[in-house]
């Protein structure tokens, strides 16, 4: 709050609308388009090659991991990925499980039962 009006009274002013309760019909479209498109996408590709597989990961590695220190970092919130590149990592190099780590941020609001 600015100095200046630190010592006007300001009533805060009540809730205009309830707690949304449905979802909005263009969500809901939008979440179906996804849900066929990822399906068209996993019946067009189907089983990834050994080559395709190689290429997803160095093209997902190079998207949103890094390295440094001796270690290979990779951020992303959707755990298919993180499962994917995990996958990637112990196929195509040499992993010492033992060395292996994971950080999880939770953050305020966040729901935790989903």
């Amino acid at each position: 709050m600015s100095a200046w009006v630190r010592d006007v009274p300001f009533p805060p002013s009540p809730r205009r609308r309830g707690p949304k309760r449905t979802t909005h019909p263009a969500s809901i479209a939008k979440q179906r388009q996804i849900a066929d498109l990822d399906a068209e996408g996993a019946r067009r590709i189907g089983t990834l090659s050994e080559d395709a597989f190689l290429a997803a990961g160095v093209a997902l590695y190079a998207g949103v991991g890094s390295k440094g220190d001796g270690k290979v970092l990779f951020a992303n919130t959707d755990a298919r990925m993180v499962a994917f590149f995990c996958a990637w990592l112990r196929r195509f190099f040499e992993v010492d499980e033992a060395r292996m780590r994971a950080r999880v941020y939770l953050h305020d609001g966040l729901d935790l039962e989903q």
